[in-house]
């Protein structure tokens, strides 16, 4: 009950009930002259006292009511308010296009973690979401990256056995506790069945989970090929090279931005992608000289493939200070497409987006400029 309202009602009773005493005491006395009877005081008194006192007990029960009503409220709210969507790894080679995408559309709250918000702010705020500083490497930042989540978009920063480990492993529990109810996840070909990429153990911790997941294994991405940590395009601008340890493999070239469109689907509608994994490629299996010619067209200069080795390829990127997770992985993905694991296609891409996944041709007719302008992501 409204404990002060009903208060409230018993101190303006004890203040009227002394005067309204004084007040009808007389005309009883009066009273009792004439009609010869004895009129009993107090309990007109209390009678009177009651009737004074009801609009205080209704303003008590009205005011039960109504502190009531707003705590259905408040609790609709705080739901509303946590149906969070929360974007890691902006700058990926997906976070980037997922965050292009948010930001064009009219949706519900969303944020961005970023070791650097500012860079994005102002172009996230004018879409209504949030940019907040985040690293996976630094728990301090991760509560208020997370604060009502409610979905998680999870993309790895630097892919490694010991950042899964140490960092992206135990941020994914601090989600889960923090109330994350479904989580996409940007994988790769050959992650369920080889253990020695990261992103296994990543795939293995969301299923063994609490929250739904959609787990998006995609194909190599196009935008690797201009990408800073790769290093990839310091070889093609300079030298002239695709210098990448595939062999003869081939391998179904992606687009990011077909993998973003899918990610904000799955995002925007996690019941149609419940505990669902997609494959996601381009939509022809390309050896890296076929790369290389097409380089060579949109570039207006040669591009040759060099096919390297391992210990070739790991030592250029080494000397060039690229970190040796980071090394791991690559050499891990292109060992695989080596072997002729990545060439598989899919029609996954065409069948949720409703349209067929873009060329290398078309992605390379619109993104040349990098390779001239050294402009890499």
């Amino acid at each position: 009950m409204n404990v002060p309202a009903l208060v409230l009602g018993a101190i303006l009773g004890a203040v009227i009930g002394a005067p309204l005493r004084a007040l009808v005491r007389p005309h009883i006395a009066w009273l009792e002259k004439r009609s010869r009877r004895t009129w009993k005081v107090d309990p007109l008194i209390q009678h009177c006292e009651c009737v004074l006192h009801a609009p205080n007990i209704a303003v008590g029960y009205i005011g039960t009511l109504v502190t009531a009503c707003m705590m259905v409220l408040s609790k609709v709210a705080c739901g509303v308010e946590r149906r969070m969507l929360v974007v890691t790894g902006p700058s990926g080679n997906v976070g980037a296009e997922l965050t292009d995408l948010l930001c064009s559309r009219t949706m519900g709250s969303w944020r961005v973690a970023s070791r650097r918000p500012e860079l994005m702010a102002d172009r996230v705020a004018a879409s209504g979401g949030q940019s907040v500083r985040f690293d996976f490497f630094d728990s301090s930042t991760w509560s208020a990256a997370l604060e009502g989540i409610r979905e998680l978009f999870l993309l790895f920063p630097l892919p490694g056995n010991k950042a899964a480990r140490t960092a992206i492993l135990p941020f994914l529990q601090a989600a889960e506790k923090a109330g994350c109810r479904h989580v996409v996840y940007v994988s790769v070909f050959g992650a369920d069945k080889a253990g020695f990429i990261p992103h296994h153990k990543i795939e293995q911790a969301l299923f063994k989970s609490s929250m739904t997941w959609t787990v998006l294994r995609c194909s190599f991405f196009m935008q690797n090929l201009f990408r800073s940590i790769s290093t990839h395009g310091e070889d093609i601008a300079r030298r002239g090279e695709l210098f990448i340890p595939a062999g003869n493999g081939r391998t179904t070239f992606i687009d990011a931005r077909d993998a973003a469109a899918v990610a904000v689907e799955a995002l925007l509608h996690p019941g149609r992608h419940h505990n669902t994994v997609h494959h996601l490629t381009g939509p022809a299996a390309l050896t890296m000289n076929e790369v290389a010619e097409s380089l060579s067209v949109h570039l207006g200069s040669a591009v040759s493939y060099t096919k390297p080795s391992l210990p070739r390829f790991a030592g250029r990127l080494r000397r060039r200070g690229v970190g040796w997770d980071s090394i791991g992985f690559m050499s891990a993905v292109y060992s695989l497409t080596r072997l002729g694991l990545n060439q598989p296609i899919t029609g996954d891409v065409e069948r949720l987006l409703g349209r067929p996944p873009r060329t290398l041709d078309d992605f390379l007719a619109d993104q040349s400029w990098r390779f001239a302008g050294r402009s890499w992501t």
